[in-house]
Protein backbone atom coordinates (compact mmCIF):
# COMPACT_ATOMS: atom_id res chain seq x y z
CA UNK A 1 0.00 0.00 0.00
CA UNK A 2 1.26 3.30 -1.01
CA UNK A 3 2.49 5.33 1.83
CA UNK A 4 0.44 8.71 3.33
CA UNK A 5 2.27 11.87 3.30
CA UNK A 6 1.32 14.22 5.87
CA UNK A 7 0.22 17.99 3.77
CA UNK A 8 2.66 20.56 5.05
CA UNK A 9 5.66 18.15 6.09
CA UNK A 10 7.73 18.49 3.14
CA UNK A 11 11.29 19.75 2.63
CA UNK A 12 13.44 20.27 0.14
CA UNK A 13 16.78 18.85 0.58
CA UNK A 14 20.48 18.64 -1.06
CA UNK A 15 18.90 18.63 -4.76
CA UNK A 16 15.88 16.02 -3.69
CA UNK A 17 12.86 16.65 -0.97
CA UNK A 18 12.13 15.25 2.38
CA UNK A 19 8.99 13.84 3.41
CA UNK A 20 7.11 12.21 6.98
CA UNK A 21 4.69 9.57 6.20
CA UNK A 22 1.62 8.97 8.63
CA UNK A 23 3.23 6.36 9.86
CA UNK A 24 6.18 8.06 11.42
CA UNK A 25 8.42 7.75 8.63
CA UNK A 26 10.44 9.60 6.65
CA UNK A 27 10.75 10.00 2.96
CA UNK A 28 13.19 10.47 0.39
CA UNK A 29 12.92 11.72 -2.92
CA UNK A 30 15.08 12.68 -5.68
CA UNK A 31 14.40 13.02 -9.81
CA UNK A 32 16.84 10.76 -11.61
CA UNK A 33 16.95 10.95 -15.09
CA UNK A 34 13.18 11.91 -15.44
CA UNK A 35 11.82 9.28 -12.89
CA UNK A 36 11.32 9.47 -9.09
CA UNK A 37 13.30 7.66 -7.23
CA UNK A 38 11.90 7.34 -3.80
CA UNK A 39 12.86 5.60 -0.38
CA UNK A 40 11.08 5.33 3.03
CA UNK A 41 13.12 5.26 6.28
CA UNK A 42 12.51 4.90 10.18
CA UNK A 43 14.57 8.40 10.61
CA UNK A 44 15.16 11.65 9.01
CA UNK A 45 18.99 11.68 8.76
CA UNK A 46 18.43 7.96 6.95
CA UNK A 47 16.57 9.67 4.40
CA UNK A 48 18.94 12.45 4.21
CA UNK A 49 21.83 9.82 3.70
CA UNK A 50 19.93 8.28 0.36
CA UNK A 51 19.21 11.48 -1.42
CA UNK A 52 23.09 12.18 -0.43
CA UNK A 53 24.25 9.23 -1.94
CA UNK A 54 22.32 9.66 -5.08
CA UNK A 55 23.42 13.10 -5.91
CA UNK A 56 26.93 11.40 -5.16
CA UNK A 57 26.67 8.46 -7.62
CA UNK A 58 25.12 10.50 -10.19
CA UNK A 59 27.85 13.49 -9.99
CA UNK A 60 30.63 10.67 -10.02
CA UNK A 61 28.75 9.39 -13.11
CA UNK A 62 28.75 13.05 -14.91
CA UNK A 63 32.46 13.77 -13.93
CA UNK A 64 33.67 10.36 -15.60
CA UNK A 65 31.08 11.00 -18.66
CA UNK A 66 32.47 15.08 -18.84
CA UNK A 67 36.01 12.99 -18.80
CA UNK A 68 35.14 11.58 -22.11
CA UNK A 69 36.31 13.43 -25.73
CA UNK A 70 33.52 13.80 -27.86
CA UNK A 71 34.90 11.53 -30.55
CA UNK A 72 34.52 8.94 -27.88
CA UNK A 73 31.48 9.45 -26.46
CA UNK A 74 29.75 9.54 -29.88
CA UNK A 75 32.19 6.18 -30.38
CA UNK A 76 29.89 4.60 -27.28
CA UNK A 77 26.28 6.12 -28.77
CA UNK A 78 26.86 4.65 -32.21
CA UNK A 79 28.46 1.58 -30.60
CA UNK A 80 25.05 1.13 -28.30
CA UNK A 81 23.04 1.80 -31.68
CA UNK A 82 25.19 -0.86 -33.52
CA UNK A 83 24.30 -3.12 -30.81
CA UNK A 84 20.72 -3.12 -30.86
CA UNK A 85 20.67 -2.75 -34.08
CA UNK A 86 21.75 -6.30 -34.12
CA UNK A 87 19.45 -7.60 -31.32
CA UNK A 88 22.05 -8.11 -28.46
CA UNK A 89 21.75 -6.40 -25.48
CA UNK A 90 22.70 -2.65 -25.41
CA UNK A 91 25.55 -3.71 -22.59
CA UNK A 92 28.77 -2.17 -23.82
CA UNK A 93 30.90 -3.95 -20.87
CA UNK A 94 29.27 -7.47 -22.10
CA UNK A 95 30.56 -6.61 -26.06
CA UNK A 96 34.00 -5.89 -24.44
CA UNK A 97 34.14 -8.96 -22.65
CA UNK A 98 33.15 -11.15 -25.69
CA UNK A 99 35.93 -9.11 -27.62
CA UNK A 100 38.59 -9.53 -25.18
CA UNK A 101 38.08 -13.37 -25.11
CA UNK A 102 38.17 -13.61 -28.62
CA UNK A 103 40.97 -10.94 -29.45
CA UNK A 104 43.80 -11.30 -27.14
CA UNK A 105 46.43 -9.40 -28.16
CA UNK A 106 49.99 -11.18 -28.58
CA UNK A 107 48.56 -14.77 -27.59
CA UNK A 108 46.99 -16.19 -30.40
CA UNK A 109 48.42 -20.06 -30.47
CA UNK A 110 51.05 -21.89 -28.65
CA UNK A 111 53.51 -24.71 -28.79
CA UNK A 112 52.23 -27.31 -26.40
CA UNK A 113 55.41 -26.94 -24.77
CA UNK A 114 54.99 -23.49 -24.16
CA UNK A 115 51.56 -24.16 -22.82
CA UNK A 116 53.00 -27.08 -20.44
CA UNK A 117 55.16 -25.00 -19.27
CA UNK A 118 53.46 -21.82 -18.41
CA UNK A 119 49.94 -24.34 -17.11
CA UNK A 120 53.06 -25.72 -14.86
CA UNK A 121 53.67 -21.90 -13.86
CA UNK A 122 50.20 -21.51 -12.56
CA UNK A 123 50.16 -24.28 -10.72
CA UNK A 124 53.46 -23.44 -8.74
CA UNK A 125 51.64 -19.58 -8.60
CA UNK A 126 48.02 -19.82 -9.17
CA UNK A 127 46.12 -16.85 -9.78
CA UNK A 128 42.73 -17.30 -9.00
CA UNK A 129 43.66 -17.53 -5.16
CA UNK A 130 43.64 -21.27 -5.02
CA UNK A 131 45.85 -23.77 -3.09
CA UNK A 132 49.65 -23.99 -4.80
CA UNK A 133 50.13 -27.59 -5.89
CA UNK A 134 52.66 -29.83 -4.19
CA UNK A 135 56.39 -29.98 -5.58
CA UNK A 136 55.32 -33.80 -5.81
CA UNK A 137 52.36 -33.35 -7.94
CA UNK A 138 54.66 -30.97 -10.17
CA UNK A 139 57.35 -33.62 -10.28
CA UNK A 140 54.94 -36.56 -11.40
CA UNK A 141 52.84 -34.05 -14.44
CA UNK A 142 55.86 -32.71 -15.68
CA UNK A 143 57.36 -35.79 -16.26
CA UNK A 144 54.32 -37.82 -17.21
CA UNK A 145 53.25 -35.03 -19.54
CA UNK A 146 56.77 -34.49 -20.43
CA UNK A 147 56.44 -37.63 -22.77
CA UNK A 148 53.62 -36.07 -24.52
CA UNK A 149 56.15 -33.49 -25.19
CA UNK A 150 58.90 -35.20 -27.02
CA UNK A 151 57.00 -36.30 -29.99
CA UNK A 152 54.62 -32.99 -30.34
CA UNK A 153 56.22 -30.09 -27.90
CA UNK A 154 56.67 -28.01 -30.93
CA UNK A 155 53.78 -28.81 -32.76
CA UNK A 156 50.80 -25.97 -32.02
CA UNK A 157 48.20 -27.24 -29.64
CA UNK A 158 45.52 -26.61 -32.41
CA UNK A 159 47.42 -28.94 -34.43
CA UNK A 160 47.33 -31.50 -31.83
CA UNK A 161 44.59 -34.43 -33.58
CA UNK A 162 43.04 -37.14 -31.64
CA UNK A 163 45.15 -40.02 -33.17
CA UNK A 164 48.04 -38.36 -31.26
CA UNK A 165 46.33 -38.38 -28.21
CA UNK A 166 45.27 -41.96 -28.65
CA UNK A 167 48.82 -43.40 -29.92
CA UNK A 168 50.47 -41.58 -26.73
CA UNK A 169 47.87 -43.85 -24.30
CA UNK A 170 48.25 -46.63 -26.45
CA UNK A 171 52.35 -46.24 -25.56
CA UNK A 172 51.69 -46.60 -21.75
CA UNK A 173 51.45 -50.34 -22.34
CA UNK A 174 49.17 -52.84 -20.37
CA UNK A 175 48.31 -50.27 -17.61
CA UNK A 176 44.54 -50.60 -15.48
CA UNK A 177 41.49 -48.71 -17.18
CA UNK A 178 42.13 -46.04 -14.14
CA UNK A 179 45.39 -45.08 -15.20
CA UNK A 180 44.88 -44.99 -18.77
CA UNK A 181 42.00 -42.17 -17.74
CA UNK A 182 43.83 -40.51 -15.17
CA UNK A 183 46.58 -39.95 -17.99
CA UNK A 184 44.11 -38.30 -20.31
CA UNK A 185 43.24 -35.91 -17.80
CA UNK A 186 46.57 -34.54 -16.93
CA UNK A 187 46.57 -34.05 -20.49
CA UNK A 188 42.89 -32.88 -20.90
CA UNK A 189 43.97 -30.50 -17.80
CA UNK A 190 46.83 -28.40 -19.84
CA UNK A 191 44.30 -28.37 -23.28
CA UNK A 192 41.70 -26.96 -21.06
CA UNK A 193 44.02 -24.26 -19.53
CA UNK A 194 44.46 -23.35 -23.33
CA UNK A 195 40.85 -22.76 -23.82
CA UNK A 196 41.24 -20.08 -21.31
CA UNK A 197 44.02 -18.47 -23.13
CA UNK A 198 43.69 -18.78 -26.33
CA UNK A 199 40.98 -17.01 -28.71
CA UNK A 200 38.67 -19.59 -29.95
CA UNK A 201 40.95 -23.01 -29.02
CA UNK A 202 38.59 -25.52 -28.16
CA UNK A 203 39.80 -28.86 -26.93
CA UNK A 204 37.95 -31.43 -28.89
CA UNK A 205 40.89 -34.13 -29.05
CA UNK A 206 41.32 -35.20 -25.55
CA UNK A 207 38.07 -34.95 -23.38
CA UNK A 208 37.99 -38.07 -20.72
CA UNK A 209 34.88 -39.76 -21.61
CA UNK A 210 32.88 -42.11 -19.03
CA UNK A 211 33.21 -46.14 -18.83
CA UNK A 212 31.09 -48.10 -19.79
CA UNK A 213 30.35 -50.07 -16.56
CA UNK A 214 31.74 -53.47 -16.38
CA UNK A 215 31.46 -56.34 -13.53
CA UNK A 216 34.43 -54.98 -11.40
CA UNK A 217 36.72 -57.52 -9.87
CA UNK A 218 37.29 -57.47 -6.01
CA UNK A 219 40.58 -55.90 -5.19
CA UNK A 220 44.06 -57.42 -5.24
CA UNK A 221 45.40 -57.57 -1.44
CA UNK A 222 47.67 -59.44 0.63
CA UNK A 223 47.07 -62.30 2.70
CA UNK A 224 47.74 -61.69 6.27
CA UNK A 225 50.56 -65.20 5.77
CA UNK A 226 51.94 -62.84 3.05
CA UNK A 227 51.56 -59.54 5.33
CA UNK A 228 53.55 -61.31 8.34
CA UNK A 229 56.43 -62.68 6.29
CA UNK A 230 57.16 -59.35 4.55
CA UNK A 231 56.57 -57.12 7.35
CA UNK A 232 59.15 -60.19 9.59
CA UNK A 233 61.58 -59.34 6.25
CA UNK A 234 61.74 -55.51 6.84
CA UNK A 235 61.89 -55.59 10.55
CA UNK A 236 65.09 -58.13 10.40
CA UNK A 237 67.41 -57.02 7.66
CA UNK A 238 66.29 -53.00 7.91
CA UNK A 239 66.44 -50.07 10.39
CA UNK A 240 63.38 -49.63 12.62
CA UNK A 241 61.38 -47.09 10.45
CA UNK A 242 61.31 -49.12 7.62
CA UNK A 243 58.83 -51.61 9.45
CA UNK A 244 57.08 -49.11 11.30
CA UNK A 245 55.99 -47.27 7.67
CA UNK A 246 54.97 -50.57 6.03
CA UNK A 247 53.02 -51.06 9.42
CA UNK A 248 51.27 -47.81 9.22
CA UNK A 249 50.27 -48.46 5.14
CA UNK A 250 48.81 -52.35 6.59
CA UNK A 251 47.15 -51.45 9.87
CA UNK A 252 46.22 -47.86 9.18
CA UNK A 253 45.45 -47.33 5.55
CA UNK A 254 48.03 -44.50 5.26
CA UNK A 255 48.66 -43.88 1.99
CA UNK A 256 52.34 -44.44 0.65
CA UNK A 257 52.85 -40.62 -0.31
CA UNK A 258 51.67 -39.40 3.11
CA UNK A 259 54.77 -41.23 4.53
CA UNK A 260 57.31 -40.85 1.97
CA UNK A 261 57.07 -37.37 -0.08
CA UNK A 262 60.33 -35.41 0.79
CA UNK A 263 58.50 -31.95 1.82
CA UNK A 264 55.72 -32.37 4.60
CA UNK A 265 55.53 -36.19 4.82
CA UNK A 266 53.62 -37.71 8.36
CA UNK A 267 56.21 -37.62 11.55
CA UNK A 268 56.37 -39.31 14.88
CA UNK A 269 54.41 -36.02 16.49
CA UNK A 270 51.72 -37.32 14.62
CA UNK A 271 51.30 -40.29 16.06
CA UNK A 272 49.35 -39.80 19.14
CA UNK A 273 49.57 -43.01 21.39
CA UNK A 274 47.95 -41.27 24.06
CA UNK A 275 44.92 -40.66 22.84
CA UNK A 276 44.90 -44.28 20.58
CA UNK A 277 44.92 -42.35 16.88
CA UNK A 278 47.19 -41.31 14.50
CA UNK A 279 46.45 -37.72 13.33
CA UNK A 280 47.22 -36.90 9.50
CA UNK A 281 47.30 -33.24 8.76
CA UNK A 282 46.38 -31.19 5.93
CA UNK A 283 49.91 -30.62 4.62
CA UNK A 284 50.42 -34.39 4.61
CA UNK A 285 47.24 -35.74 3.39
CA UNK A 286 46.79 -36.57 -0.30
CA UNK A 287 42.99 -35.00 -0.27
CA UNK A 288 44.62 -31.45 1.48
CA UNK A 289 41.95 -32.65 4.13
CA UNK A 290 42.67 -33.71 7.63
CA UNK A 291 42.31 -37.15 9.35
CA UNK A 292 42.41 -39.23 12.01
CA UNK A 293 42.82 -42.92 11.89
CA UNK A 294 42.60 -45.14 15.22
CA UNK A 295 45.57 -47.17 16.36
CA UNK A 296 44.86 -50.98 16.72
CA UNK A 297 46.25 -53.05 19.22
CA UNK A 298 48.77 -54.38 16.72
CA UNK A 299 49.80 -51.20 15.67
CA UNK A 300 50.29 -49.89 18.87
CA UNK A 301 52.75 -52.61 20.04
CA UNK A 302 54.90 -51.84 16.66
CA UNK A 303 55.04 -48.10 17.52
CA UNK A 304 55.72 -48.99 20.74
CA UNK A 305 58.29 -51.58 20.00
CA UNK A 306 60.08 -49.05 17.57
CA UNK A 307 59.93 -45.51 18.63
CA UNK A 308 61.19 -42.70 16.80
CA UNK A 309 61.08 -38.83 16.19
CA UNK A 310 60.80 -36.05 13.07
CA UNK A 311 60.35 -37.74 10.03
CA UNK A 312 59.14 -41.37 9.99
CA UNK A 313 59.69 -43.38 6.99
CA UNK A 314 63.20 -43.37 4.67
CA UNK A 315 63.60 -41.58 1.34
CA UNK A 316 60.65 -43.11 -1.88
CA UNK A 317 63.95 -44.78 -3.37
CA UNK A 318 65.39 -46.50 -0.36
CA UNK A 319 61.96 -47.53 1.27
CA UNK A 320 60.71 -48.97 -2.38
CA UNK A 321 63.96 -50.66 -2.77
CA UNK A 322 63.82 -52.06 0.52
CA UNK A 323 60.21 -53.69 -0.12
CA UNK A 324 61.09 -55.13 -3.60
CA UNK A 325 64.23 -56.95 -1.50
CA UNK A 326 61.99 -57.88 1.33
CA UNK A 327 59.38 -58.72 -1.43
CA UNK A 328 61.77 -61.00 -3.03
CA UNK A 329 63.00 -62.81 0.58
CA UNK A 330 59.28 -63.40 2.03
CA UNK A 331 58.41 -65.36 -1.25
CA UNK A 332 55.78 -62.55 -2.26
CA UNK A 333 55.70 -62.94 -6.01
CA UNK A 334 53.46 -59.88 -7.06
CA UNK A 335 52.85 -56.57 -5.30
CA UNK A 336 49.24 -55.29 -5.83
CA UNK A 337 48.69 -51.62 -7.03
CA UNK A 338 48.28 -50.13 -3.52
CA UNK A 339 48.68 -53.82 -2.14
CA UNK A 340 49.05 -52.65 1.60
CA UNK A 341 45.98 -50.12 1.57
CA UNK A 342 43.71 -52.55 0.12
CA UNK A 343 44.32 -55.08 2.27
CA UNK A 344 43.72 -52.32 5.11
CA UNK A 345 40.43 -51.42 3.72
CA UNK A 346 39.24 -55.27 3.11
CA UNK A 347 40.24 -55.99 6.63
CA UNK A 348 38.52 -53.12 8.24
CA UNK A 349 36.06 -53.01 6.47
CA UNK A 350 34.94 -56.75 7.25
CA UNK A 351 35.44 -56.17 10.90
CA UNK A 352 33.95 -52.34 11.29
CA UNK A 353 32.23 -51.39 7.73
CA UNK A 354 32.84 -50.09 4.71
CA UNK A 355 31.46 -46.46 6.16
CA UNK A 356 34.04 -46.43 9.10
CA UNK A 357 37.01 -48.19 6.92
CA UNK A 358 36.28 -45.45 4.24
CA UNK A 359 36.30 -42.32 6.84
CA UNK A 360 39.76 -43.90 8.50
CA UNK A 361 41.25 -44.11 4.89
CA UNK A 362 40.53 -40.45 4.35
CA UNK A 363 38.26 -41.68 1.02
CA UNK A 364 36.40 -39.05 -0.92
CA UNK A 365 34.09 -40.96 -3.08
CA UNK A 366 30.73 -42.66 -2.81
CA UNK A 367 30.91 -46.22 -1.01
CA UNK A 368 30.18 -48.20 -4.04
CA UNK A 369 33.23 -46.75 -5.22
CA UNK A 370 34.75 -48.02 -2.16
CA UNK A 371 33.47 -51.22 -2.58
CA UNK A 372 34.39 -51.86 -6.17
CA UNK A 373 38.50 -50.45 -6.45
CA UNK A 374 39.36 -50.63 -2.35
CA UNK A 375 37.99 -54.10 -0.98
CA UNK A 376 39.01 -57.70 -1.72
CA UNK A 377 37.59 -60.85 -0.59
CA UNK A 378 38.82 -61.58 3.09
CA UNK A 379 36.85 -64.09 5.65
CA UNK A 380 35.86 -62.32 9.41
CA UNK A 381 38.63 -64.82 11.02
CA UNK A 382 41.46 -63.56 7.93
CA UNK A 383 40.69 -60.25 9.21
CA UNK A 384 41.40 -61.24 12.62
CA UNK A 385 44.55 -62.94 11.97
CA UNK A 386 45.44 -59.70 9.66
CA UNK A 387 44.94 -57.00 12.63
CA UNK A 388 47.07 -59.62 15.15
CA UNK A 389 50.41 -59.19 13.03
CA UNK A 390 52.56 -58.16 15.62
CA UNK A 391 56.78 -56.92 15.74
CA UNK A 392 58.69 -60.16 16.17
CA UNK A 393 59.59 -61.56 20.10
CA UNK A 394 62.30 -60.00 21.05
CA UNK A 395 65.43 -61.58 21.63
CA UNK A 396 67.64 -59.90 23.40
CA UNK A 397 69.12 -56.22 22.94
CA UNK A 398 68.64 -56.00 18.81
CA UNK A 399 70.74 -52.95 17.71
CA UNK A 400 70.04 -51.82 13.95
CA UNK A 401 72.90 -50.36 12.29
CA UNK A 402 72.41 -47.27 9.62
CA UNK A 403 73.71 -44.35 8.82
CA UNK A 404 70.23 -42.89 7.61
CA UNK A 405 69.17 -39.52 9.37
CA UNK A 406 66.20 -39.61 11.63
CA UNK A 407 64.82 -36.33 10.43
Amino acid sequence: MPSQFIKGESEPWNGGRLRKTTAGKWCGEVSDGGKIRRATFETKQEAKSFISDLKARRNLQGRLAMALTSVETKDAVDALHRLEAAGCPRNLCQAVDFFIKHNRPGLKDMTFNAALAAYLEELRNPTDGGDTARPETLRSKSKRLATFGEKHGKKSVRKITAADVSAWVESFGDVAPRTVLNRRAELQSVLNWCEKKLPDFTNTVCKVKQRRKTEAAPAEILTPTQTRALLRAMEKDYPPRYAVSLALMFFAGVRPQELLRPDNPLRWENIRLDEGVIFIPQTASKTRSFRTVPITENLRDWLERYPGEGRIAPSESRFRAARTACKKKARVKKWPPDGARHSYATAAGELHGLHKAAGWMGHSGTLTVFQAHYRGLMNRKDAESFFEIRPAPAAGNVIHLSTEATA
